[in-house]
């Protein structure tokens, strides 16, 4: 999913840089069209920004866990912060299945 989803925030992006293009502003017909789909992906687009960040998130935590000079302390923080994001992490991945409907 995190594929999917880093490709679909690309396409937003882009849509969003073509609406910055004077040759784009002087066409109506192909500016409305950019602005219709840019304005449906926008949803989509912010909620995989949460859920790429959320996975990020964990992946460093992890990573951080596999460090052997590591703190007691703060590797069973990072524990923490990993199940909570692994929580808010499925809590979107129900929202974006949703919204890739």
């Amino acid at each position: 999913m995190y594929e999917k989803l880093v490709s679909i925030l690309e396409k937003y992006n882009s849509l969003k840089e073509k609406l910055n293009d004077p040759n784009i502003a002087m066409d109506p017909v192909q500016f409305r069209e950019i602005n219709r789909e840019l304005k449906h992906l926008t949803s989509l687009a912010l909620a995989s920004e949460r859920y790429i960040k959320i996975s990020d998130d964990i992946k460093s935590a992890r990573e951080l866990t596999e460090q052997k000079d590591l703190d007691p302390e703060l590797k069973e923080l990072a524990y923490l912060e990993i199940d909570s994001l692994t929580e808010q992490l499925e809590g979107m991945e129900e929202e974006m299945r949703a919204l890739l409907i």
